[in-house]
């Protein structure tokens, strides 16, 4: 008897019909019944192996009833799916034997699983937006590169502020866990600091990692990456503390990435908090030595009527071990319209003449209120926006009790305002109104209009 004679036919990750009748009065009347499966059938399995498939479905050999199949045959659909190889997975269940009822011995089943291969190359162009800066992109991605769930990707970006980026990163599936992956990664950038600190930056990355998604309270990805960098083109203007950093810098450097996120949006979110950590090591050869940390925490709470309250805190440090002061391309920066509003990009925190230097210490912390727009409360994509936001950036070269102290008590640089905030597909687009309250010399204010464009915001 084919499938197609006798047979559940249903999408992943479940089977909605057995033998004709649905799945669900099935299981009501029949899910304690003693069922078996005799055999797996992979029946459009043109590239992937069956070795890489297999071991997402295999537990459900072991189903002795019914009920216990159906419920791991949904699993093993959810499993398949998170290969990012197949699509439209259909789980179909033959029945050779008779209903256990009329034969008084367990049933058996052949399940057959049923798919479509996405394409195995894929290319695409288009335009991105980060924070603060627009770019234009190609990528290619290559699928099952060697017949096990493999994938490829290269990419080239060119941008505003970005001059130049290449990357290439090599995934490898852990099977059967899914959305487990091991990376290889190697990626170029060239990006221009010019604006704010008279310097650009080319640095030559590669590495390995591991990605754990849904794992340990959230995702976390753990890694190792070795970093050749410069600094050149120094403007002629630059400040002595900027010529100093120019030339190359070697840092190999262990990382981990834990980050949490139950918001109902990662651009404009209206519920739902965020928590990000981010930790790196450098100090396994190279001349570069520190201990880094960020911390990224977020709150969204509605208030109903369209109304909703933001609060962010941002926390970073960089520790220097064995007396070597961090690089300027290592440190933390404040200010801008994704950052403390109300003040230049990067532009709170130490300088030397009019180049932002980045500190070793810094915080961020922001409230907004989003509102609907009068006569426009039904737009969902563009909220009224309510802010304050405060920050602060210092470098300490050796952490004291005193020095910290000093730091957490210093009256940070402030500022409020109102705007309108604007959901796009890719981004978020905050047109605001700034009032720098406190500034510290030398801080870079922006009072009046500022235009931010983004996806993260404090």
């Amino acid at each position: 008897m084919s499938p197609s004679d006798h047979s559940a036919n249903g999408t992943a990750p479940s089977a909605s019909y057995f033998a004709g009748w649905p799945v669900n009065y099935l299981l009501h009347r029949h899910k304690d019944d003693r069922w078996h499966v005799r055999q797996i059938f992979f029946d459009d399995a043109l590239r992937t192996r069956r070795a890489v498939l297999e071991p997402y479905i295999r537990d459900v050999l072991t189903a002795t009833t019914l009920g216990e199949l159906v419920k791991r045959l949904n699993r093993a659909g959810e499993r398949l799916q998170h290969l990012d190889i197949l699509s439209d997975v259909k789980v179909l269940l033959d029945t050779p034997s008779q209903w256990p009822e009329a034969a008084g011995q367990p049933g058996v089943l052949d399940v057959h699983i049923r798919f479509k291969e996405l394409s195995r190359v894929r290319m695409e162009t288009g335009t991105q937006v980060g924070n603060a800066e627009g770019n234009v992109h190609a990528s290619l991605l290559v699928r099952d590169v060697f017949g096990r769930a493999e994938t490829f990707q290269a990419s080239t970006l060119f941008g505003t502020k970005t001059h130049s980026s290449f990357e290439a990163i090599l995934s490898k599936p852990l099977i059967p866990a899914p959305g487990r992956l091991l990376q290889l990664h190697a990626h170029q950038l060239h990006k221009s600091f010019q604006a704010t600190s008279s310097y650009d930056e080319l640095s030559r990355v590669a590495g390995a990692r591991l990605v754990l998604p849904h794992f340990l309270l959230g995702s976390h990805t753990l890694g190792y990456s070795a970093h050749w960098r410069q600094v050149l083109n120094v403007g002629e203007n630059a400040s002595l503390s900027v010529r100093h950093e120019a030339g190359h810098s070697l840092k190999s450097a262990v990382t981990h990435k834990w980050v949490a996120d139950s918001r109902d949006s990662p651009v404009m979110p209206n519920s739902g908090a965020l928590f990000k950590l981010e930790s790196e090591y450098a100090g396994l050869g190279g001349d570069v030595h520190h201990a880094k940390s960020e911390l990224e925490a977020q709150v969204n709470v509605p208030l109903g009527l369209g109304f909703s309250i933001s609060k962010t805190l941002r926390v970073g440090a960089v520790i220097p071990l064995e007396n070597d002061v961090p690089r300027i391309t290592d440190r933390l920066f404040v200010g801008g319209s994704t950052s403390v509003r109300g003040f230049l990009h990067n532009g709170i925190g130490p300088k030397d003449g009019a180049d932002a230097l980045g500190g070793t210490i810094a915080y961020q912390a922001g409230v907004s209120l989003f509102t609907p727009v009068p006569g426009l409360a039904d737009k969902k994509w563009l909220r009224g926006h309510l802010w304050a936001n405060a920050g602060s950036a210092m470098q300490i070269v050796d952490f004291t009790e005193a020095k910290l102290r000093a730091f957490a008590e210093a009256t940070p640089s402030i500022a409020v305002g109102a705007g309108v905030a604007v959901h796009h597909p890719q981004c978020r687009l905050e047109f605001n109104w700034g009032l720098p309250l406190v500034a510290r010399r030398g801080d870079a204010v922006k009072p009046g209009f500022q235009f931010g464009i983004g996806i993260s915001f404090l």
